[in-house]
């Protein structure tokens, strides 16, 4: 049980946990199906919950009159929840946090384009982030967020999550497709060491999962929750 197992571990972890070699011959999957089940099952795992690791902070410099920025490319643009700034000149910790949401009436006492130092912000389109009101000097923006998650595609790529977390539920994933019936077997052990790894990273921030995207009487659909409040602002 550890994070950043290669690919080609998992493969070979996966092989074990549904002993590929009893399937039925019309069940065995190509690598390439593997390996696609793998990412997907990280991926839904990943989304699934905050996990403590997964978030990391960047700055921006913005110039002044610079309404919308472009995010950082490896901050997952859904997933920030935190963003602060500072003027060039002002120390380490005089950060001011922004209120999250930029909407008509932020306008009303002010106006929409007028420039001053900005107390609120948004994501934009296209990956940006806009600021209001708009910059009237040189800013450092520092956001906090969730780090996109990397395919893993060669054999030495390695996983983000735990690999017993992603490899169970995989498992039960192919089991079912193969109609043998100790998937539910396979999906509740995955679901206990989910819940176990959660409450090792802060507490449950998320809904129970469920792999193949199926509903089932084991455990309940993903919601994803307001992705921007206090709760994640340390």
């Amino acid at each position: 049980m550890a994070r950043g197992r290669q690919l080609s571990q998992l493969l070979t972890q996966l092989q074990g946990e549904t002993g590929m070699s009893m399937l039925p011959a019309s069940s065995v999957t190509s690598r390439e199906h593997r390996v696609q089940v793998l990412n997907r099952t990280q991926a839904r795992l990943y989304a699934a919950f905050d996990w403590d690791f997964a978030f990391s902070w960047r700055d921006v410099r913005v110039e002044a009159g610079d309404r919308r920025f472009g995010q950082p490319a490896d901050l997952d643009f859904e997933r920030v929840n935190y963003c602060a700034i500072k003027t060039l000149g002002e120390g380490n910790n005089d950060w001011q946090e922004l209120a999250y949401g930029i909407n008509e009436s932020s306008f009303i006492q002010i106006g929409e384009d007028v420039q001053g130092r900005p107390m609120r912000w948004a994501p934009a389109e296209e990956g940006k982030v806009e600021l209001w009101p708009v910059p009237d000097a040189e800013y450092t923006v520092r956001l906090r967020g969730v780090l996109t998650l990397p395919l893993m595609v060669d054999s030495d790529d390695r996983a983000v999550l735990d690999d017993t977390l992603i490899v169970l539920f995989a498992a039960s994933e192919l089991l079912k497709r193969a109609k043998l019936p100790d998937w539910e077997d396979k999906a509740r052990e995955a679901q206990l060491h989910f819940t176990r790894l959660r409450a090792q990273n802060g507490g449950n921030k998320r809904a129970s999962f469920i792999s193949g995207g199926a509903v089932s009487g084991l455990v309940g659909d993903y919601v994803p929750p307001l992705r921007r409040g206090i709760d994640y602002v340390d």
